[in-house]
């Protein structure tokens, strides 16, 4: 019976934890999507770009061109490079290396028994 009355006891502490647990997090869920809820009217009033942002987009845009004329650039030197070496070092024969072979002379088995 007392195993029976602590178990019983044990359930309702751990029930109590879990409901503090959901009142916890329902309340960061709220303070979320109000969060949320702002961000979205922030998004979707107008935006006016400025000057600025124009002046920006463009300087952007041109560092883009530079890095990719230099890399361009980079890979035709590489290329260049990477055949020079090929070239060079081809293998080239002078003569072609001669192998003797030499047979050993095995001497005669004989087949007949001797008595």
């Amino acid at each position: 019976v007392e195993g029976l009355e602590n178990a019983n006891a044990a359930q309702q502490v751990e029930i109590l934890k879990l409901k503090a647990r959901v009142k916890k997090l329902e309340r960061l869920n709220k303070v979320k999507s109000s969060n949320l809820r702002r961000l979205k009217k922030v998004g979707t009033s107008q935006r006016i770009e400025s000057s600025e942002d124009v002046e920006n987009e463009d300087t952007e845009v041109q560092e883009a061109v530079e890095v990719v004329t230099t890399a361009k650039l980079i890979t035709e030197v590489v290329t260049a490079a990477a055949t020079q070496i090929v070239a060079a070092s081809t293998y080239i024969p002078a003569a072609k290396p001669k192998v003797l072979k030499i047979a050993a002379a095995a001497p005669a088995v004989s087949t007949k028994r001797r008595k």
